[in-house]
């Protein structure tokens, strides 16, 4: 399921928010990352690609990706299990999060 609600995420993204967007798409996984990418390039040309970033759910990880962020979306589930580090990292660096 996670990786179902983010992936219809990164179409919403895709699909409607301004191509000029900089934006990217992170996940442990980096050629699930990839396939994502490609196919969402196949959606929509015309915008701006996604950074592709891989990261585990570690404190030095994702405090290295808050920093480079303004706003972390979160899809990973179940969020009881895996939220915290990501809720703590933007806390830490003043980054603003959202999860579904």
């Amino acid at each position: 399921m996670r990786r179902y609600t983010g992936k219809l995420c990164a179409q919403h993204i895709t699909t409607h928010l301004p191509t000029n967007l900089k934006w990217a798409a992170a996940g442990r996984n980096a050629t699930k990352l990839r396939k994502l990418v490609d196919r969402l390039r196949d959606m929509n040309r015309d915008r701006l690609q996604p950074d592709v970033l891989t990261v585990q759910l570690n404190k030095a990880e994702l405090d290295t990706l808050a920093k480079k962020t303004k706003v972390l979306l979160n899809t990973v589930g179940p969020y009881h299990v895996y939220s915290t580090p990501v809720v703590e990292a933007c806390a830490t660096n003043g980054t603003h999060y959202l999860d579904v």
